[in-house]
């Protein structure tokens, strides 16, 4: 298989956060706070 590089994975949280927007750091950065 394919490994992930770094720019897959820079590409892969840039989407993300464009899918969720600045609260999907926060998710990422502290998961389970509650």
């Amino acid at each position: 298989p394919h490994e992930p590089s770094v720019k897959d994975i820079e590409e892969l949280t840039q989407r993300i956060s464009g899918f969720f927007g600045s609260n999907a750091i926060v998710v990422f950065m502290a998961p389970s706070e509650s």
